[in-house]
């Protein structure tokens, strides 16, 4: 990343909380400390200074933070500070790719084709800003400290661990299934703020600090339960049969493999994608896509992200303000339910003969197809078709409906 590339960044991430003279005084003041660190290091490109510095998303949720904590905060919250995250958190991941197999020795799995993108939202400056200021007390020099530190990575690993609670601020993590528990972090941080890891028990905390720009870990088949918590780094690996995952993230996206076993996903504005063998699944998003083949029970809800399901057994539920909804259902599903405000819903089911349906939409289409055997009823608003066992319930107010039954 380009030095004003990472300025352009960190500008549209204190957009949130910062009015636009606020921005501009902390992205010169910014600026001059990277002309000092360059002066101090005439050895190292700019680029190289840079990627050496913590992420714009560090730098904006340490200012969220303390801003908060100092009594303000008084600026809306909204999804606008990750945009343009996908390009540094994507950089970030790829620089950390080559090390996967060399470390675990496993070979990464195969991605799944990229999704097209939404058309970007024109940002707009927090209610209020003009009228209000920012209370910082930005400590620069901690900071830049960082930039002038040589990269550090630490290993190592437990026996026994069954439960694992990791706290982060913009590490990625990455997961992997092995014999035992087992971690890489890779960072630049000083003695003080060097990762914490305390063992209770068969009980792992770990918690990193800003410094910390990756985590690995191999995970091993007997885990019963791991808690992850992020706010701008992304998660994505597999996750052992049997074990019951909770992740929880600000802007970090979701991309893991899941077994047996039950997972509730938390995001505000990062993307969730979930395959899952035999679990139950429960997503929930402010603004992110949510994208789950697989699974058995799987409820997802969102306020302006698109969902996704595919869904072999099981009930169904999907939950969408804006956003659009596909829904594929397997022979073994159960009940199916979704709704959103001005979003198109689309359900399609493997041919049974137990499903009725109900479709409304106030202003929208309605197209049902396979079920001209059933008795129904049609009016203005909607279609009824009697079933024998499940109800798939569909409702929009001013999106199109499509049910159809193969």
């Amino acid at each position: 990343m380009t030095r004003q590339e990472y300025l352009d960044d960190l500008r549209k991430r204190l957009f949130t909380f910062m009015s636009q003279a606020e921005r501009e005084d902390f992205i010169l003041e910014f600026d001059s400390h990277i002309d000092a660190v360059c002066e101090k290091n005439p050895g190292k490109s700019e680029e190289e200074l840079v990627a050496q510095l913590p992420s714009p998303a560090t730098i904006a949720s340490t200012l969220k933070a303390e801003e908060l904590e100092s009594g303000g905060g008084n600026g809306s919250e909204g999804s606008e500070g990750s945009e343009g995250s996908e390009g540094s958190d994507g950089a970030r991941r790829n620089r950390h790719e080559h090390s996967r197999e060399e470390f675990f020795q496993r070979r990464p799995r195969e991605p799944r084709a990229p999704r097209e993108p939404r058309e970007p939202r024109e940002p707009r400056e927090p209610k209020g800003s003009e009228d209000r200021s920012f209370n910082w007390d930005f400590d620069f020099g901690n900071f830049f400290k960082f930039a002038r530190s040589e990269p550090v990575n630490m290993d190592g690993g437990y026996d026994g661990v069954t439960e694992l609670i990791l706290s982060s601020q913009s590490a990625d993590v990455e997961l992997y299934i092995g014999d035992r528990f087992h971690y890489r972090v890779h960072g630049s941080w000083d003695e003080e703020d060097e990762p914490k890891f305390e063992l209770d028990g068969t009980a792992l905390k770990i918690k990193l600090n800003r410094r910390v720009d990756n985590i690995q870990i191999e995970l091993p088949a007997g885990l019963s339960e791991l808690r992850i918590s992020t706010l701008s780094g992304d998660v994505h690996g597999d996750i052992p049969e049997g074990a019951r995952l909770l992740v929880k993230t600000v802007s970090g996206d979701i991309d893991l493999e899941i077994g047996k076993g039950e997972a509730l996903i938390e995001t505000a504005s990062g993307d969730v994608s979930l395959e899952a063998k035999n679990a139950d699944i429960e997503v929930n998003t402010a603004s992110g896509d949510i994208c789950v083949e697989g699974g058995r029970n799987v409820k997802a809800a969102t306020a302006s992200g698109d969902i996704d399901i595919k869904a072999e057994e099981g009930a169904i539920g999907a939950s969408s303000a804006s956003g659009d909804i596909a829904i594929n259902a397997g022979p073994g599903a159960g009940d199916i339910k979704a709704d959103s405000i001005s979003g198109d819903i689309s359900v399609e089911l493997e041919d049974d003969t137990s499903h009725g349906l109900v479709a409304r939409s106030i202003s929208g289409d309605i197209d049902i197809d396979g079920w001209e055997d059933r008795p129904s009823k049609h009016h203005k608003r909607g279609v009824e078709v009697e079933g024998s066992l499940y109800l798939i319930s569909v409702s929009s107010a001013s999106g199109d409906v499509s049910i159809s039954r193969n």
